[in-house]
Order: structure tokens, then sequence, then C-alpha cells
């Protein structure tokens, strides 16, 4: 399957191993977005783009994490990052705390 063909909607294992239900598509240029249901919340499903490389993605979870832990109001991931299937995903919290 291409990259272009499953921009649409995630694997279905994965929400089957989360039990994830997808509310809407948020989309993205290169990483694609999901507006979830989650453990009775919210939350944003993102997908890496395929070509990302591991260490981007760990520099960038950090570096938010960092930020979110002074206070500053980001989107740090709360579940994952995981790899699943050949793509990195990861969950952010729909709302700012």
């Amino acid at each position: 399957m291409s990259d272009r063909a499953d921009l649409a909607l995630p694997l279905d294992k994965l929400f089957e191993q989360f039990n994830i239900k997808v509310a809407s598509p948020l989309g993205g240029r290169l990483n694609q977005h999901w507006l979830v249901n989650f453990k009775n919340d919210h939350l944003v499903l993102r997908r890496w783009y395929k070509e990302t490389h591991l260490d981007e993605i760990d520099y960038e979870v950090k570096l938010l994490k960092s930020i979110a832990e002074l206070g500053w109001p980001v989107a740090a991931v709360i579940e994952g990052p995981f790899e699943m299937d050949g793509y990195i995903w990861g969950g952010v919290p729909l709302s700012l705390r």
C-alpha cells in the first residue's frame, strides 16, 4: 500500500490493540493526525511521516516534554511514541494544560 493511499485512517490493528475510536481525521501535510477517543478522553493521534528519522522524533518528543515541564502550553507526547507496521505513532492531549 502506498503512503498516499493510507492517509484517510490509521490501521485497524492500532485501534484494536489500544482500544482507540476515531472521532475525526485532522489531516496534515506530512505527519498525519486524527482526533480519537482513548481511555475516556479525547486525544490527537499522530503518525510521523515515514521518512522521519527516529533520532529526530526522539529529539522532538524530549524537547516538547522539557518545555511542558516548564509550564509552557505545548502538545507533548503523552502516549508513545511506538512503532507499528513501519510507522511511528504517538498521542498528544487535545487541550494544552
